[in-house]
């Protein structure tokens, strides 16, 4: 599998898992009162934590495989 589709596929992986859970979890609910905002910030969290995987991976991925050699 080519480097790059491995990269996009992490990306996809994490954004699927995470932003649809919370989204099913607050589909899920008739009403989270108080807690919607909390969830809607969690949900706007991940969805940066999505863009900086894009933004990101391939320096991350260097540095681990830098880091993690002997």
């Amino acid at each position: 599998m080519p480097e790059v589709d491995q990269k996009q596929m992490i990306i996809k992986m994490f954004e699927s898992t995470l932003l649809l859970q919370i989204d099913a979890f607050m589909n899920s609910q008739q009403d989270l009162g108080v807690a919607s905002r909390a969830f809607a910030q969690s949900k706007e969290r991940a969805q940066n934590n999505v863009k900086y995987l894009q933004k990101n991976l391939q320096t991350l991925t260097d540095w681990l495989s830098t880091a993690t050699s002997p």
